[in-house]
């Protein structure tokens, strides 16, 4: 192994090499620092990129979370909605079996005495005078049978009335 001292490391040679090595130094050195600067380069370009992108991004990721409230406030009324058609509708269906009631009540059972009433009335002004008793018993029991009914139906529909109110 050659020493320091050698003197074929003091010659020409030794000066060649030695500038062989400073020159490959130089470019070495000058090409780790071209690469820096692009890795630099490329780095300040890349965060442009990002910082251009997040803005945008934070935009629509507001605009999501806007979109969630108002989404849950229309599900929240659409809720509510639907709770207020149930209700008007079950108090439809009510009303609706109410007026069959009394549709049946008033064509059958509150006719019907208005219809004997009728009928005791045309046979009482042909009959004698003396019978007339019976004919007016008749009709007050009639009388008193429509008044029931009438009164059954008006408290029905009062029933509806405060239950809606």
């Amino acid at each position: 192994m050659p020493s320091y001292t050698d003197p074929l490391l003091h010659g020409p040679e030794h000066e060649v090499m030695s500038l062989r090595t400073l020159t490959a130094y130089v470019v070495i050195s000058g090409g780790c620092w071209a690469f820096v600067l692009m890795i630099e380069a490329s780095d300040n370009h890349n965060d442009r990129l990002i910082r251009h992108l997040q803005s945008p991004s934070e935009k629509i990721q507001r605009q999501n979370e806007q979109l969630k409230v108002h989404q849950d406030d229309l599900t929240e009324a659409n809720d509510r909605l639907s709770f207020i058609i149930n209700e008007k509708t079950r108090n439809l269906k009510e009303r609706d079996l109410l007026l069959m009631k009394y549709a049946f009540t008033n064509a059958h059972k509150v006719r019907a005495p208005l219809a004997r009433i009728l009928g005791l009335l045309m046979i009482a002004m042909h009959s004698p005078k003396e019978d007339l008793t019976w004919f007016v018993g008749q009709i007050e029991r009639e009388a008193g049978e429509i008044d029931f009914l009438l009164k059954e139906i008006s408290k029905d529909l009062n029933e509806v009335d405060t239950e809606d109110a």
